[in-house]
């Protein structure tokens, strides 16, 4: 006999609605915890159009949110350290645990545990271990 297909719950990652940036930080966090069903290049490009769409408002860089890290998106990195909190700090701890290293939460402050990720990383790339995130840390972890 023919077996059913199971039916799963799949997320609407191409959706025709704006979502919030709450929800849209809520699809990475599911994106990084369901890491058997979801791709790391998926992973990795809604984490990088998080980043584009996060310099836009912000600091209104204008860039393309594509998913990709090009020319545009380096120059508009800003730097990242100790005691920064909000959604870039967030899209950095996200490109941090898809890589393996642990940042002690995926919270959107950047504490004593990201900043050992940052510097772990730093040092295993042959980065400047200083645990500032920086355009060479972001370009890096986006490859």
């Amino acid at each position: 006999s023919k077996r059913k297909p199971r039916k799963r719950k799949f997320l609407m990652l191409n959706r025709e609605a704006k979502p919030t940036r709450e929800q849209d930080l809520n699809l990475i966090s599911i994106l990084l915890k369901n890491r058997a069903i979801f791709p790391p290049k998926l992973r990795k490009k809604k984490l990088i159009m998080k980043l584009q769409e996060e310099l836009n408002r912000q600091f209104g860089m204008n860039l393309v949110v594509d998913g990709i890290y090009g020319v545009g998106t380096h120059n508009a990195i800003v730097v990242l350290s100790y005691g920064c909190r909000g959604n870039l700090t967030k899209v950095l701890q996200g490109l941090l645990i898809c890589k393996g290293y642990d940042t002690n939460g995926f919270d959107g402050i950047y504490g004593v545990g990201t900043n050992s990720a940052v510097e772990t990383y730093q040092r295993t790339h042959c980065l400047n271990d200083d645990g500032i995130a920086g355009g060479n840390t972001f370009r890096s972890l986006c490859a």
